[in-house]
């Protein structure tokens, strides 16, 4: 930030860290062309030095409606819109349930704008 050079620290934990290791895991040869495990400090440091302990409340035990809030923020939401809910954790959608995600994106896409199904 103040023109050094940058300092990192791993993205991926060697332990804890199951679910960013299985997304880096699934991406392709091309995908994964530009991961180097790392995260610089300054992107870091808010995540870390966040006191989250006001949350706590809210997500413990977890709403029926996934992450908090996100009920409200759907319902307030403009239209055109579509609440999907995928099985899995924060990468899910880009893993596990890539097809579901893809297939919802395209239908929603479809209707929404009225395209035609590919042939």
């Amino acid at each position: 930030m103040a023109g050094n050079e940058p300092q990192y620290v791993p993205f991926v934990r060697d332990s804890g860290d199951d679910a960013k290791r299985d997304f880096i895991d699934s991406l392709s040869t091309e995908e994964g062309r530009n991961y180097h495990n790392r995260i610089t400090l300054q992107s870091y440091s808010p995540t870390i030095l966040t006191d989250i302990s006001t949350l706590v409340p809210q997500i413990s035990p977890t709403p029926d409606d996934g992450l908090p809030g996100q009920k409200q923020a759907y319902e307030l939401a403009k239209e055109p819109k579509l609440l999907v809910t995928l099985k899995g954790h924060h990468f899910s959608p880009y893993t596990t349930s890539k097809s579901a995600a893809i297939e919802a994106a395209k239908n929603w896409f479809s209707h929404t704008f009225e395209l035609s199904p590919e042939k």
